[in-house]
């Protein structure tokens, strides 16, 4: 690769390295003479030799009527480009903060397939800026989707995390597992609703501004609503349901 080229990918345009390479070339000279070895035409050379003067990589002096410019040196680049970084660098939280504000007007929708899929929905719990989630379902049809070794390992890395569930369950569907009980040690509250719904019901799960579903083994998907109408609206649903719902 020439030394024209490195220079665009540095950050200079076409004519800007034509006429760079050619005014260290020749130290210092008049606009003519550096386009005739930067293989421009002298407007091109004119206007690439004022963007790097604008740049601090050239300089202009002028004797009468005659205008001459002198390359700086080559580590003027490096110092530009540290000083891009440090602005970006300061411009990124205020870009990352319209990213969120964007995201917080537009519901979002994260689909995810198969046992895999529905992990990936429950690590997505262990986010919580909340520090806790509601759950309604039927703890069966989350053992049967998930296994019971990786319910184990989950629960533990919850509680380690210090996120707590609130769970609302059926009682008929409840599986007698160590990690699933109620109580301090595992940062559960549950309550049931002693009602016998089908089998292979999805499990619900509200937290932050986010609603997720996890399907039954059979159907093997899960997914991630981002949206605070939609979280606010199943909140209410659910506390409804929790004040009903009746200790262990």
């Amino acid at each position: 690769m020439d030394m024209t080229a490195r220079l665009i990918e540095a950050g200079l345009s076409q004519r800007q390295a034509q006429v760079y390479v050619a005014l260290l070339r020749l130290g210092c000279a008049g606009p003519a003479e550096i386009a005739r070895l930067a293989e421009v035409k002298r407007p091109t050379a004119y206007e690439a030799l004022e963007e790097l003067c604008s740049r601090s990589l050239a300089t202009r002096a002028a004797s009468g009527s005659k205008r001459t410019y002198t390359a700086e040196p080559p580590t003027q680049l490096l110092k530009e480009a540290t000083e891009r970084q440090r602005r970006l660098k300061d411009l990124l939280p205020d870009l990352q903060a319209l990213v969120a504000a964007e995201r917080s007007k537009k519901p979002r929708l994260i689909f995810r397939e198969g046992a895999e899929g529905i992990r990936q929905v429950h690590e997505d719990l262990l986010t919580s800026s909340e520090k806790e989630y509601r759950y309604f379902g039927g703890s069966s049809e989350m053992v049967a989707a998930m296994g019971e070794t990786y319910l184990t390992d989950y629960v533990r890395r919850r509680v380690a995390k210090g996120i707590r569930s609130l769970s609302i369950r059926w009682r008929s569907h409840d599986v007698a597992l160590p990690c699933l009980a109620d109580g301090e040690r595992w940062l559960r509250r549950a309550r049931y609703l002693d009602i016998k719904p089908q089998d292979g019901l999805s499990g619900l799960f509200i937290y932050d501004q986010r609603v997720a579903i996890t399907s039954s083994y059979r159907e093997g998907h899960g997914m991630i609503v981002e949206s605070e109408g939609l979280s606010a609206l199943l909140r209410l649903l659910w506390q409804t349901l929790w004040e009903v719902a009746k200790p262990p």
